[in-house]
């Protein structure tokens, strides 16, 4: 009967509640599943970063080091010696 006015205010808070309980349990859900993950992802990162400065330190040692012993001019003469042309 379209003449009889219904409420519309109970069905609205009943979709409202629905709505926002559905995006709680999708964060919620989604935390479970990618939190962990995301969590490795920073601690592996910090690990990387860490082991790069190690390898640019053990560089620098290394050039020092040739740079005392004088490895470096005398394999620059052998390049130069050994090339064809």
């Amino acid at each position: 009967m379209p003449w009889v006015a219904r409420k519309q205010t109970e069905n609205r808070i009943y979709w409202i509640s629905a709505g926002v309980a559905s995006v709680l349990f999708g964060i919620l859900t989604g935390y479970a599943l990618w939190g962990q993950t995301a969590s490795l992802v920073v601690n592996v990162e910090h690990q990387l970063n860490t082991s790069e400065a190690r390898v640019r330190n053990l560089e620098r040692r290394l050039q020092t080091l040739e740079a005392k012993a004088g490895a470096g001019t005398a394999s620059a003469e052998a390049d130069k010696t050994a090339l064809a042309y």
